[in-house]
């Protein structure tokens, strides 16, 4: 006969034999403490509790189981909904070809993520490949998105404060800022910090608002700065500073008596890039030579109009200021 267990002999769980019937045995009554009784007092936690205590780790690795596989299905109905989003061009058909086959599948999936919030965000994916041109490595896609986004520990991702302070309080369009950055590729997200950090210093954006009050528009400025790429922050910078110099601005005064418009101008220096601010002062310079003056000023009293001129010179760009004159000429003949 193997002895039962006692208090001195606590071998429980083993199989015990005796002669004697099996008896119950009670255990012993706990007194729960009053803040123990009130964490059990809800069924429904007292059931978890219980099936916590009873399986251990292996019921809460279930249920972390089962979360992962939610998530993971709820990321792949993103994606799949994100890639048929984008447009069917040759950017992003190479762009959701390296989405698919990249080995860094959380890089993959905070671009799936960062191109979700753009379109929450109302911001054009066209924005991102005109900067971006035909560079679709991750990196520096995730690099770029970095700039234009922020991300929140629970509204996900949102824009970048700079960038959403231009948009707002001076209604500057993003396709003016990608006109700009146009072409930048690889060096994408460093053309755009420089860029934003310019036009949003104390002292740009005060000669911004004198621009405004001149009639240009970020508009004019993009257009004549356009393809300035990489060298977008200098360009722009050479720009505005070159236009509210003294002796330009007076110069600009006597055009626009003579029916000049800022459009104009911007439309003969279109796309001049980084060029922009040098091409500016040449054009303005030729301009109001006291020959050219003149004969602007015939064509005002004629049947011809500065209009006449501006769409002989249309996208002439880098050559406007030396073809100017031949055409002024031709004209007052």
């Amino acid at each position: 006969m193997v002895a039962s267990p006692t208090l001195f002999n606590p071998t429980i769980g083993h199989t015990v034999q005796s002669d004697q019937p099996n008896q119950s045995r009670k255990r012993p009554k706990v007194t729960l403490k009053p803040s123990v009784v009130d964490e059990y007092s809800d069924p429904q936690r007292k059931k978890c509790k219980i099936l916590t205590r009873i399986y251990g780790s292996t019921a809460m690795s279930h249920k972390k189981k089962h979360r992962i596989d939610y998530t993971k299905k709820r990321l792949d109905e993103l994606r799949k909904e994100i890639l048929n989003r984008l447009p069917n061009n040759k950017f992003f058909t190479l762009l959701k070809f390296n989405i698919n086959t990249h080995k860094n599948k959380q890089l993959s999936q905070d671009i799936i993520e960062q191109l979700e919030a753009l379109d929450r965000l109302k911001i054009p994916y066209t924005f991102l490949s005109s900067i971006l041109a035909c560079y679709t490595k991750l990196e520096t896609c995730n690099c770029l998105l970095n700039k234009i986004l922020v991300k929140c520990d629970r509204s996900g991702y949102t824009i970048e404060p700079k960038l959403q302070n231009l948009l707002q309080a001076y209604n500057i369009k993003l396709n003016s800022l990608s006109s700009m950055l146009s072409g930048s590729g690889s060096k994408a997200a460093v053309a755009y910090q420089n860029l934003i950090n310019t036009i949003t210093e104390k002292n740009n954006l005060v000669k911004l608002m004198k621009l405004k009050e001149l009639g240009f528009r970020i508009k004019d400025l993009s257009s004549m700065l356009g393809g300035s790429g990489r060298k977008a922050a200098v360009a722009y910078q050479n720009l505005i500073n070159t236009i509210t110099e003294e002796d330009n601005l007076v110069k600009l005064m006597k055009l626009k008596k003579l029916g000049f418009r800022i459009k104009d101008l911007s439309s003969i220096l279109h796309a001049s890039g980084n060029k922009a601010a040098s091409l500016y002062q040449y054009l303005i310079n030729t301009a109001t030579q006291a020959e050219n003056l003149d004969k602007l000023t015939q064509l005002k009293e004629s049947d011809y109009s500065i209009g006449d001129v501006l769409r002989i010179l249309h996208q002439a760009g880098k050559q406007a200021a030396r073809t100017s004159r031949p055409n002024q000429y031709v004209l007052t003949q």
